[in-house]
């Protein structure tokens, strides 16, 4: 068994994997050990794909 490098103590099979197969992470504290395990992992296409696409005009109208 390989544990999760996100510290939860789980297998990685049965915790962050489940998310970068592309299940929704269960709570937000999922979330964040998941992006943190795609970073450790050397996954960034996986933490880039949590990123909601931004609407530009709203982005314009928000001053960002």
């Amino acid at each position: 068994m390989t544990l999760c490098p996100c510290a939860s103590g789980q297998a990685y099979a049965d915790c962050c994997a489940r998310p970068h197969g592309g299940e929704a992470a269960a709570t937000a504290l999922a979330l964040m050990r998941s992006r943190y395990c795609a970073y450790v992992l050397g996954a960034g296409r996986l933490s880039a794909g949590y990123l909601a696409p931004v609407d530009a005009a709203a982005g314009a109208a928000s001053g960002r």
